[in-house]
């Protein structure tokens, strides 16, 4: 074989060695990158976690997070346990009985005025008293928004004991159930609290569960 070639094929030998070795360099560095990111981020996590404040960032320090194995943080709290949300969510949501209230609340007129058992529609709202205490839910029908009526589940009637809804015909029990469709989702159920006039207050950014009570 002449020099030329042999020459030519040594150096495309060359370059082949030269590009495993570099691509087994990165693979190594990227196995010891991951076994950091693992080791770290249960740490990592847990300071993300006990924050109290929203960090931000700027796009040279997320690059360089990323760069450095911080995405695979990002990704391993992401893929955790969801309890801490859903902690987070139940207090949002906790039982409307703690008194006073904290935020300003629709008022809803004094308790005395409500009769057992007996809805009151007022201020877009369903207020009902019964054995366990008061309670408070929207009174937009959750198919297209229109205000139900105490009625049957065909009408609107006085002494009825269901919430109807005139556009379409759906109706809702008194604790805000699905008794007729086409709505298909319960009326949701707002926290309670008391005034400073000592009226009952509806707090429409909070909703609870449709067992919760408020006694005031």
């Amino acid at each position: 074989m002449p020099r030329s070639e042999l020459s030519a094929v040594g150096t495309q030998i060359h370059a082949r060695t030269h590009y495993e070795r570099l691509m087994i360099r990165v693979i190594f560095l990227l196995q010891q990158n991951l076994t950091w990111t693992r080791a770290r981020s249960s740490w990592w996590c847990e300071g993300m976690k006990r924050s109290d404040e929203l960090v931000v960032i700027s796009r040279r320090t997320f690059v360089a997070l990323t760069g450095a194995g911080g995405l695979g943080l990002v990704v391993a709290c992401g893929s955790g346990s969801s309890s801490d949300v859903d902690a987070a969510q139940a207090s949002i949501d906790a039982p409307s009985g703690s008194g006073a209230c904290s935020v300003t609340g629709v008022d809803v007129g004094a308790p005395s005025t409500y009769t057992m058992g007996v809805p009151v529609l007022t201020k877009r709202l369903v207020v009902v008293q019964d054995a366990s205490g008061f309670y408070a839910m929207s009174a937009a029908c959750t198919h297209q928004g229109q205000l139900v009526c105490i009625g049957t589940t065909t009408s609107c009637i006085s002494t009825g004991t269901d919430l109807y809804c005139t556009r379409h015909g759906a109706a809702f029990s008194f604790t805000g159930l699905v008794v007729r469709g086409p709505a298909n989702t319960p009326l949701p159920h707002y926290a309670m609290c008391t005034l400073a006039n000592g009226n009952l207050g509806v707090l429409t950014t909070m909703t609870v569960s449709s067992t919760t009570r408020y006694q005031p």
